[in-house]
């Protein structure tokens, strides 16, 4: 019996363990990985000239801490080969898609893509950093890092873009801010939406001609008007009428001032990836 009792009681204390929500983890271990910058070009090898490895490891650790306080990823990509299309929309998915492989879809960050190819420099937004990082706060980004993109000094470059990054996340979303999409997207779903609308009149053009198929091949004998079985003498008719007294109009003032993150709103500007997620962003030629 005593036996009995403490199995029991083992059985609650671990079921009751298993309930218990485990600690929070880190942007790291989410990903499995501490890794931020992605030099997929080879530019901090030892013979590069750029630093060799020991200058990677410290921009790597600055990214990933300055994430950590952020609350969201701050990664670099580098790469010097983006495929056989290198158009500018190619540079966006491929840092948008290189993204998502790292870090999943719609997850909170921006990554800065150093596109050492066709030289068009991209940084990607995701998740609630769609809205941190407005139009006009990627354009002062870039404002910030164009004399060293241009001169090649990319460590710098990526020093601005952390301390950047770091300094909007601080202010969190601006006042006024939306999302608004791009014109290839709204291409895309016009084109979706023309298709549907032809599809639902198809198909209504082949009910229609279904239906009269089917009603020709029946003979319906004429409707008797229903009057023909009423005793008029018998029937009353009331007429009532609802006269129009007055309006009544109530005014509420709304008060435009807000709370939230500090400067200027604005626009986001977002796309579908092809991978599917939702990212904003923008872009510049060296």
């Amino acid at each position: 019996m005593k036996k009995n009792i403490l199995t029991a009681v083992f059985v609650a204390v671990v079921a009751l363990t298993a309930l218990i929500p485990p600690a929070a983890e880190t942007f790291a271990a989410s990903v499995g990985t501490d890794k931020r910058l992605f030099d997929e070009a080879g530019l901090y090898e030892e013979s590069s000239g750029y630093g060799g490895e020991e200058t990677a490891a410290a921009l790597n650790r600055d990214l990933f801490e300055a994430g950590e306080k952020a609350g969201f990823y701050i990664a670099v990509l580098i790469s010097a080969d983006i495929g056989r299309n290198k158009s500018d929309r190619a540079v966006t998915d491929y840092a948008d898609v290189y993204y998502e492989k790292q870090f999943g879809k719609n997850t909170d960050g921006i990554l800065l893509f150093i596109n050492m190819d066709t030289k068009y420099d991209w940084i990607s937004t995701s998740g609630k950093c769609i809205d941190v990082f407005t139009d006009r706060r990627i354009d002062s980004i870039f404002d910030a890092m164009e004399r060293s993109l241009k001169a090649g000094d990319f460590t710098a470059a990526i020093k601005i873009f952390r301390d950047k990054s770091a300094s909007y996340a601080e202010l969190g979303v601006p006042d006024g801010q939306y999302r608004e999409q791009t014109d290839d997207e709204r291409q895309k779903q016009t084109l979706v939406m023309n298709i549907v609308f032809f599809c639902l009149i198809a198909d209504f053009i082949i009910a229609f001609i279904f239906v009269i198929g089917v009603k020709a091949s029946y003979k319906i004998s004429p409707v008797k008007d229903a009057g023909n079985y009423l005793d008029r003498s018998s029937v009353k008719y009331y007429q009532k009428s609802d006269t129009f007294i007055r309006v009544y109009v109530t005014k509420q003032r709304i008060d435009s001032s807000g709370g939230g993150g500090g400067g200027t709103g604005g626009r986001s500007s977002v796309h579908t990836s092809s991978g599917g997620g939702t990212h904003g962003g923008g872009g510049r030629h060296r």
